[in-house]
């Protein structure tokens, strides 16, 4: 019954047709070759990801770029084990194909340690080029390459870090990780904590001296007193993503990687109003004078300067000061942008402003929320509500995330339902 179910769904012809209505035979060429096993490209098609997913009695297939870029006969670094022995179903019954970029998380402590130096100082001195020096000078406190192993190695470097107690910026090598894992075909990796704790042992005094030449690291690169392990080129994120991009424009076939690990898959449903009530635990910290100073003249200083001093978000009405706040990408920043906003005094219905982006993505989730219930397909999701009816739910909170007043954010989403609705049988 699984394998009609299979065989049921759309081919990578039609996935591609999905893509662009210009149908180039050079696409199609190069995925008959992957399909028939004659490419250095892996994808759903191939003859092995079909075998894996019978052999494995899977409905369908999970798999990333990195999988898919890579040639059926890769092996990871890291563990040796081959994509037959990695692969394996997930919990939702697809086969399960990702790979890893695994990176050593000493870049990200020198990147941290320059904006906390940056902003502790009396005068902030640092400017973006500063920062461009701390990101460039990255590399050299790094034990190795950026490499690409399988999620069960990526996964056993941080338990094996858990369980030796080693520090949290840490990372073993992918030739580390090789000497500590114990390998089960289609499992996770069980891992020799004697061995794990040895390497880390061994590893502890020069980790030592790297956590200092991050704090001085122009004079320990003078003395050329390096750490660096290199690896097969072969295994880099960059060739081997090139590599696939080389094949492709060779053949001639320039949609074809698009659709390599087939359509997108989708999650499940969460409740239409889950963004807005559920609870907000954190205590939001409050950035130094220096730490509002770096963010103003090196981690955002363009959107900083989009605004004047005296700007207040016009959602949520907080200052530029109360915006600042840590971010996935930051330790702090100032995260706003300009968007296109209802506006009905405006000739095209609205208008273009620079709002904070706790108000930006508040105005999105409610949008797409009321859009869901109206049955209606939109392009653009700010244009429907205008930023004074966020004010009326939004309840801001300085240096942190939002929060939202459920009962009232229901009213609006009733109003723009019935908007939504009018607006889509004119």
């Amino acid at each position: 019954m699984q394998n009609e179910e299979i065989e049921q769904e759309p081919d990578w012809r039609n996935w591609l047709k999905e893509w662009s209505s210009n149908i180039f035979p050079e696409d199609e060429a190069l995925l008959r070759s992957i399909e028939m096993g004659n490419s250095t490209l892996d994808g759903i098609m191939s003859p092995l990801t079909k075998a894996l997913v019978k052999s494995h009695g899977c409905t369908g297939v999970d798999m990333d770029t990195l999988w898919a870029y890579t040639p059926t006969s890769w092996k990871c670094p890291a563990c040796q084990r081959s994509k037959v022995e990695i692969a394996r179903p997930n919990k939702n019954g697809d086969l399960m194909c990702r790979l890893v970029e695994h990176h050593d998380h000493m870049k990200d402590l020198l990147l941290r340690k320059f904006q906390s130096i940056s902003a502790s100082m009396h005068r902030v001195l640092a400017d973006e080029a500063a920062e461009g020096f701390a990101k460039r000078s990255a590399p050299m406190v790094s034990a190795y390459d950026n490499t690409v192993i399988c999620n069960d190695c990526n996964n056993a470097d941080a338990a094996a870090k858990k369980l030796v107690k080693a520090n949290s910026s840490f990372s073993f090598s992918p030739q580390e990780i090789l000497k500590f894992v114990i390998t089960v075909p289609y499992a996770e990796h069980r891992i020799d904590q004697a061995i794990a704790a040895r390497i880390w042992e061994q590893n502890r005094s020069t980790f030592e001296l790297r956590m200092k030449i991050v704090e001085r690291i122009a004079e320990i690169a003078a003395k050329n007193e390096h750490w660096y392990q290199s690896m097969p080129v072969q295994a880099h994120p960059a060739y081997i993503k090139k590599m696939a991009e080389t094949t492709a424009q060779f053949r001639r076939a320039p949609h074809a990687l698009r659709v390599l690990c087939g359509p997108t898959r989708q999650q499940p449903q969460k409740g239409l109003s889950d963004w807005r009530k559920k609870p907000v635990l954190d205590r939001p910290k409050v950035p130094t004078s220096g730490e509002i100073e770096h963010v103003a003249k090196v981690t955002s200083r363009k959107k900083w300067d989009l605004v004047p001093d005296d700007w207040h978000c016009p959602g949520c009405n907080r200052s530029k000061h109360q915006i600042v706040r840590p971010t996935k990408q930051s330790a702090w920043a100032f995260p706003i942008a300009q968007k296109l906003y209802r506006d009905v005094t405006s000739e095209h219905g609205c208008t273009s402003h620079a709002a904070c982006d706790d108000c930006g993505n508040a105005a999105i989730a409610i949008v797409k929320e009321a859009a869901r219930i109206a049955d209606v397909e939109l392009e653009a999701y700010t244009r429907q509500v205008g930023l004074d009816e966020l004010t009326g739910f939004v309840r801001a909170r300085p240096h942190g995330s939002h929060r939202f007043d459920s009962d009232a954010a229901d009213v609006l989403v009733s109003k723009l339902v019935e908007r939504l609705s009018y607006e889509d049988q004119r």
